[in-house]
């Protein structure tokens, strides 16, 4: 009975916790790596909280670049790689009163950030 539960703690070790603790290294290597104005590949959706999608884009993008706003920036530095995370950014914080030639000015935006590669 005993040895069947050393293996259970056994398989449970390698199954489940090893390759959560290997991911977890491997993000905080990735975030403590970046550093301001190294290019990450990244997939954006911006969508209005009405849900009308403005943009979809993937492309690099500089951390701590004056072209993304705030919010893409602050959420970037906190990503690992292969993350999602979806924003809720008000208009302060997105693109403001200026506006760009897809978003309205003083728009609250939902945006969804993957970053798929350094």
């Amino acid at each position: 009975m005993w040895v069947m539960l050393l293996l259970m703690i056994v398989i449970f070790y390698f199954f489940m916790i090893r390759p959560q603790s290997k991911k977890a290294k491997e993000e905080r290597i990735f975030r403590d790596g970046l550093q301001k104005g190294d290019k990450v590949l990244t997939h954006i959706q911006i969508c209005e909280l009405n849900g009308e999608l403005l943009a979809d884009i993937e492309d690099y993008f500089a951390i701590g670049s004056s072209d993304l706003p705030i919010a893409i920036n602050r959420s970037l530095r906190q990503m690992g790689l292969g993350e999602e995370m979806r924003i809720i950014a008000p208009w302060y914080t997105a693109y403001g009163a200026e506006g760009t030639s897809l978003i309205k000015p003083y728009s609250n935006l939902i945006i969804t950030l993957t970053t798929i590669e350094e």
